[in-house]
């Protein structure tokens, strides 16, 4: 997607939608508020020169999208939540 958008190698991604981008975690954390097929506004750095392009976000294709069976969590009650007073002192 990113070729299709204008983006060459070598480019420096400085902002993923709203946030800034300073290095590689930046990166990792803004992409968890990407969602596929919402278009974002990603500004690079090109030679010196800032640039913005829209790109859209899409599904890995390698990812496996298939429905999952649901998971069936415990019912807790409130003796199970008890604390001892030996649990503090760990």
């Amino acid at each position: 997607p990113g070729a299709t958008s204008g983006l060459h190698p070598g480019d420096i991604v400085v902002q993923l939608g709203k946030l800034p981008i300073a290095n590689e975690d930046d990166v990792l954390a803004a992409s968890f508020y990407l969602t596929a097929n919402d278009d974002v506004t990603v500004a690079i750095l090109r030679e010196g020169e800032r640039h913005e392009f829209n790109v859209l976000p899409v599904v890995h294709p390698q990812m496996n999208l298939a429905p999952r069976a649901p998971v069936r969590l415990p019912v807790l009650g409130a003796n199970d939540l008890r604390l001892e007073a030996d649990d503090l002192d760990r």
